[in-house]
């Protein structure tokens, strides 16, 4: 018992409860402008590289460092989810890939800032449990 009261202590001092405490930022995103003219070519993948260091979405996986994998089938009632310390005027890059053939559809450079609604604040950061 004293070695976690000791191991809460230590945590308190170097800030660690202070990012555990952090409030994320959710912004509603529509993205199917995007897919839009990929829709014609079966099944599609849609991978975002280049992602600010903590930023997901709500929905798909984690598909590597800063980078996350969507379907269209994610894409309704989707955020895009950002320490509140991020500037939203951000830019990534948006891999379309046909699942079929595995081949790249298309590449593009997505001005993050144009796809976002409102934001709100969610509870205090957890670990996710879903694609980390």
């Amino acid at each position: 018992m004293a070695l976690k009261a000791r191991a809460h202590e230590s945590n308190l001092r170097s800030g660690g409860a202070e990012k555990r405490d952090e409030r994320l930022v959710l912004h509603a995103v529509d993205l199917s402008p995007l897919v839009e003219p990929f829709r014609g070519n079966g099944k599609l993948s849609l991978r975002f590289e280049g992602l600010p260091p903590r930023a997901r979405f709500s929905n798909g996986n984690r598909a590597g460092e800063r980078a996350w994998s969507l379907t269209p089938e994610d894409l309704p009632g989707l955020s895009y989810v950002l320490a509140p310390d991020t500037d939203i005027d951000h830019t990534v890059t948006l891999r379309v890939v046909g699942l079929e053939r595995g081949d790249t559809l298309g590449v593009q450079t997505v001005r993050m800032k144009d796809t976002l609604g409102t934001a709100t604040t969610a509870a205090p950061s957890a670990p996710s449990s879903r694609g980390n």
